[in-house]
């Protein structure tokens, strides 16, 4: 845990201190010469690929050169007038214009990045001088400037690019969330291994060229201009009589970059395993400055980081579409990690592919690198005092705070735009107490209904849960009936839950096949999960999977229902004074209900349209991947245009519902209504981009907001239950992990006993 010292300036005598604790100088890794031989033959290598680049080059301006002065005869030949023009004139058409393609990425300039903010080091003087003590503790070169972001990231470069390839003119970039998320001895491990690159000068040289050299075959194989877009537009434009010259050309070009994207793979190939040599020795000399043991303690912090930062972006998405900004996007980036639980993580290492690194990984995985960092053994050379065993790197700023805030509006205005005014940001304790009302209202829905409702199988709410009880005791006494009905029916509606969800995947993935078949396309069954391509055979699949719909539906209904009323019965327990003075806050939870309430209800009838408008995408998806190329096919545009139409439609009907009806959650905008925030704008008819971008917009927030609205609905009903004596129920997740804990601890018991005894024996 790290200590509360960050916002507390330094005194002079503790600075001296800290820097002192710096103890020793590492030495230095040593390269060998089979791994300097490596990195010269990694570099000769890349720089070889893009030699072979030029040669292409210059070979297909030559043989254009050739054609047009050794091939003339061609026409003097007797017969075949056009073709021979054709065959004359193609290539000098073409030529010209493919080797203009393949030359255009050499001046093509850089991608522009955002550039971190600079710090000063008479501001931040600190900082400066503990950057300068690790320098010099690992054998680096100072950075000339040191900068910051708003990412968890940090590296150390070449300030100007190839410009301080012979320098040792460096910039330090320091991702502030690191500083928040990180202790004193954590960062400047980081920091080591940054600069640890850098104390092997010839080496991290060459790896500059070499990732240079990726990174720019990577641009030319992927990145388009606006050159790419004339030439399909010239391809479309003119009669075919001129429009082949182009076709032909596009297809060369493509050519050309699939050769490109060869070469890239075969550079990415032979420079990953150098990439991940150089890690490694970084990682040796974080190890040997903050320890070995502290080292694996990063590397896991560091991944924590990353996972919250993720989970920070969903928040900022939440707070943007209430009007709402952080005012400090590293301490909401810090407040995630507590809510981080083993499966957060375990999907994050799966999605990232870090359990094993590949041939092509430029990193080697978590688990290597600590592996390697413990075969060091290292105790580490810094030596902190007990006072600040464990204090946050924020104390090697002067004020954490305001630089965080001040960085934070840096980071809105280069993401978000220039419009972005300082009264958009709102103190980040203040979102992050709405955040924990949701929390606390999403852990309530899961425990109230001990599983997920299906968000296109709404809940249905009685008429009845909009008035008072008449009686009391008999309203409460069918609230427990209801509730017990709910829990037996639990059982087989978690297993139709699962039937639904896989129904639902068949009958879209089948209507979107069906749809490209019917304009006359050809599909591929594995992209559709499907095993036959016959039309009549994905058909009959389409059609069964609807029939299943409609049975599971009518065989979860029972559930949904006895769900459906005990929410109603806790809403209409609510109405009554005598169950509101029994609940603490009652007053304001009543006023609550009876604003939601009706909301709840109103999206509930809205629901029943976005199955169709999933449909509806669901075949209109694929039939715009098959647009470029067939803009003359007929049968693909009426198909295109049928279906845009259905869905624009449907959309003007859905807005129209919404009308007036007010937006039932706390917005910065204090008029905003339902219809203001599902729809952001409406399309025109025949923009199809538009259409398609904003019903999947209006389906994302109107789920959203069905989900909230129950979440608050189900938070208030079972304060309503408690105060009639029903005890909470269990959380259906805690139980789910100690029922995986039970079976991993049963599974580690057999394996011991196995191990132990020759005979084994199984310990149940």
């Amino acid at each position: 845990m790290l200590t509360t010292q960050a916002t507390t300036a330094l005194r002079p005598n503790q600075r001296s201190q800290l820097l002192s604790a710096i103890d020793g100088v590492i030495e230095p890794i040593p390269v060998s010469g089979v791994y300097r031989f490596g990195l010269f033959f990694v570099a000769g290598g890349m720089l070889l690929l893009a030699v072979a680049y030029l040669v292409l080059i210059v070979f297909t301006t030559y043989g254009v050169y050739w054609h047009a002065t050794h091939n003339y005869h061609i026409l003097t030949q007797p017969g075949g007038g056009i073709f021979r023009l054709l065959l004359y004139f193609g290539p000098l058409l073409v030529g010209p214009i493919v080797a203009l393609f393949m030359i255009k990425p050499l001046f093509a300039p850089a991608a522009v990045h955002q550039r971190p903010r600079r710090l000063k080091q008479d501001v931040e003087p600190f900082l400066f001088e503990w950057v300068d003590r690790i320098c010099k503790a690992v054998n680096a070169p100072t950075p000339k400037s040191i900068r910051i972001s708003c990412e968890p990231n940090a590296y150390a470069g070449f300030r100007r690019g190839f410009g301080s390839l012979f320098s040792n003119d460096l910039t330090l970039m320091i991702g502030l969330p690191l500083v928040s998320g990180l202790t004193l001895r954590q960062l400047s491990g980081v920091l080591a291994h940054e600069f640890g690159h850098f104390s092997q000068g010839t080496a991290m040289r060459l790896y500059f060229v070499i990732r240079t050299l990726n990174h720019w075959f990577a641009q030319v194989v992927y990145e388009r201009d606006i050159w790419d877009m004339r030439l399909w537009y010239w391809s479309k434009r003119f009669d075919l009589r001129l429009s082949w010259i182009f076709y032909l050309a596009r297809c060369v070009v493509w050519i050309t970059r699939w050769l490109l994207w060869g070469l890239m793979q075969l550079g990415n190939m032979i420079s990953g395993f150098m990439s991940r040599q150089m890690e490694f020795d970084a990682d040796r000399y974080e190890a040997h400055l903050s320890g070995s043991n502290e080292f694996s303690i990063t590397v896991r912090r560091l991944r924590d980081l990353n996972i919250a930062w993720i989970h920070a972006t969903d928040d900022m998405q939440q707070f943007f579409d209430e009007g709402r900004l952080a005012d400090d996007l590293p301490a909401l980036i810090q407040s995630n990690i507590d809510l981080l639980t083993p499966e957060h993580r375990r999907a994050f290492i799966e999605q990232q592919h870090q359990s094993e690194s590949s041939l092509f990984s430029t990193h080697p995985s978590d688990k290597e690198r600590i592996a390697s960092a413990r075969a060091e053994e290292a105790t580490g050379i810094l030596n902190l005092p007990e006072s600040h065993k464990n204090a946050s790197a924020t104390i090697l700023f002067s004020n954490f705070k305001r630089l965080s805030r001040a960085t934070s509006l840096q980071f809105y205005r280069e993401n978000l735009g220039d419009e972005v005014d300082k009264s958009d940001l709102h103190p980040v304790e203040e979102l992050l107490e709405r955040r924990q009302v949701e929390i606390d209202s999403g852990k309530a829905l899961r425990r109230y209904f001990q599983t997920e409702i299906p968000i296109f199988q709404p809940l249905p709410l009685t008429d009845d849960a909009n008035e008072a009880p008449t009686a009391i005791r008999e309203t409460a006494t069918a609230l427990r009936d209801a509730r017990e009905r709910m829990l037996a029916k639990l059982a087989k509606y978690e297993t139709l839950r699962e039937r639904i969800d896989k129904s639902y995947s068949v009958m879209l993935d089948t209507t979107a096949a069906l749809s490209v078949l019917r304009t006359g396309f050809r599909i591929n069954p594995s992209k559709f999960n499907l095993k036959s391509v016959q039309r009549d055979d994905i058909n009959d699949r389409n059609h069964s999977a609807r029939r299943a719909l409609e049975n599971i539906s009518a065989q979860m209904l029972p559930f949904e229902s006895a769900a459906g009323e005990r929410l109603s019965l806790a809403m209409q327990l609510l109405r009554a004074p005598k169950i509101v003075s029994m609940i603490e806050g009652g007053e304001d939870l009543q006023t609550e209900m009876e604003d939601l309430l009706p909301k709840a209800q109103f999206l509930n009838g809205l629901m029943d349209e976005l199955p169709t408008f999933r449909i509806l995408y669901a075949g209109l998806a694929p039939l715009c991947e098959h647009i470029e190329g067939n803009e003359d096919n007929q049968r693909l545009i009426e198909a295109i245009l049928d279906r845009t139409e259905k869905m624009y439609n449907r959309l003007k009907l859905v807005y129209k519902a919404l009308g007036k009806q007010r937006y039932p959650f706390d917005h910065a905008k204090e008029d905003m209504t339902l219809r203001d925030y599902v729809f952001s704008i409406i399309p025109e008819p025949d923009d199809l981009h538009g259409i398609v971008g904003v019903a999947g917009e209006m389906i994302e927030r109107m789920a959203m907001l069905q989900v909230r609205l129950f979440a608050r609905l189900a938070f208030i009903a079972e304060k309503v239950e408690s105060a009639v004596g029903l005890s909470e129920l269990p959380d259906p997740d805690q139980k789910e992990a100690e029922k995986q804990k039970t079976a991993a601890k049963k599974k580690r018991v057999r394996q011991n006993v196995k191990v132990g005894d020759s005979r084994s024996i199984e310990v149940d």
